[in-house]
């Protein structure tokens, strides 16, 4: 069992220590936005996915151009 979960090719996916599923990472950004233990409507969680797919996609800057566009000031 143990030489056929270590071959070489099964082996590349954690080199770096990449190791988390990229949609797990997402899903834990939309959480982190809308926690699951507080209850949250669909829109809430439907604006929640949005910024997640923002931030996932391009980073926190994309959430400082989205608080400009809606003249939200920072401080």
């Amino acid at each position: 069992v143990f030489s056929a979960l270590s071959e070489c090719v099964k082996c590349k996916k954690c080199v770096g220590g990449y190791t988390q599923n990229s949609n797990e990472s997402f899903n834990q950004l939309i959480w982190k936005i809308a926690p699951k233990t507080m209850h949250s409507g669909a829109k809430i969680v439907n604006i929640a996915a949005f910024l997640a797919t923002c931030t996932f996609n391009n980073g926190v800057t994309s959430l400082l151009e989205i608080m400009n566009v809606l003249v939200i000031s920072v401080g």
